[in-house]
Formats: C-alpha cells, sequence, structure tokens
C-alpha cells in the first residue's frame, strides 16, 4: 500500500507541485505532510502548519483578472469600422489631392 505525500516551500510555505506517492512506513521530511489539500483552494496555496489555505477570491480576481474574449459578431464589427476609419482617411486625402490640383 501506498500514501500521498505533499511538499511546501519552506520559505514561503506555497504548496509545490502535486501529491506523490509513497511507501505506507515513508518518514517526512522537512516541506512535507500527509495532509491532502481541498480541491476548491484558490491559488497560492500555503500551509500553516496544520492545514492548506488559499488566497480569497478578492486577492486571486485581483491577481487573475478576467478579461472575456470578443465575440465573433464583436470581432466583425471591430474589423468593419477599421476599414471604415481607413475609407475615410482614404477619401479625406483625395479630397486634398483634388483641391489642390484644381489649384484652389
Amino acid at each position: 500500500m501506498s500514501k500521498l505525500i505533499w511538499k511546501y516551500d519552506l520559505n514561503t510555505k506555497q504548496l509545490v507541485g502535486n501529491g506523490i506517492e509513497v511507501a505506507n512506513d515513508y518518514v517526512l521530511k522537512d516541506g512535507e505532510t500527509w495532509e491532502t489539500p481541498r480541491d476548491c483552494l484558490l491559488t497560492p496555496i500555503t500551509f500553516n502548519g496544520t492545514k492548506w489555505e488559499g488566497t480569497t477570491f478578492e486577492d486571486w480576481s485581483k491577481a487573475n483578472p478576467i478579461t472575456p474574449e470578443p465575440s465573433q459578431m464583436q470581432q466583425v464589427v471591430m474589423h468593419q469600422s477599421a476599414q471604415i476609419i481607413q475609407m475615410q482617411k482614404l477619401m479625406m486625402q483625395y479630397g486634398e489631392d483634388i483641391t489642390s490640383l484644381k489649384g484652389v
């Protein structure tokens, strides 16, 4: 039979990697624990000496802002807007060129 150990950095106490399978008679070393972190914890996950703790959602969301991708329709509209702006600039340039050629 075997068990899982969980490693953490001795300085930051942050979880390092995933559980490692060891023999039942394995002796823990510094920076290791039998305590399994809960699945719902947000990173960084730290070990307080008895249990794993995750960061708050507020702190996690500040460090990991969610920036939604524009929808396909929004992408089409943005592309068309850019084309319209280019056409407007071109028309203005043509107007200036015509005025210059007429000598007005």
